[in-house]
């Protein structure tokens, strides 16, 4: 797959083409100039609608993982010792932990 970078002239002067390459795909937290992502300049510029539509993307990729991990019966488990869990990462939501000791060893790799 390949990641298209969003620049700040797009967020900036033409929304409505940056909601459209996100739709089809483009990630608006890959880091560009500055070493800041599209995401980040819309924060700053205080856009909330853009916003909005940027946070759909999350919620896309949240749900690809989801039904990945479904498909792989993998879903629900320790991100280390691969037993069932019930807590989840509160960064990102896709990693799935027994316990909190399991999350602190995990913490070098996620």
């Amino acid at each position: 797959m390949k990641h298209v970078v969003l620049t700040p002239f797009g967020i900036t002067n033409h929304g409505d083409a940056v909601k459209l390459l996100i739709r089809h795909g483009a990630n608006p937290h890959l880091k560009a100039e500055m070493n800041m992502s599209p995401f980040d300049y819309t924060l700053i510029a205080k856009n909330y609608k853009l916003i909005s539509h940027m946070m759909l993307f999350d919620k896309k990729e949240i749900l690809q993982e989801q039904t990945k991990a479904i498909e792989e019966q993998d879903y629900k488990k320790c991100g280390v010792c691969r037993s069932i869990s019930s807590k989840r990462c509160a960064g990102c939501q896709m990693e799935w932990y027994c316990s909190v000791d399991c999350q602190k060893q995990h913490w070098v790799k996620h």
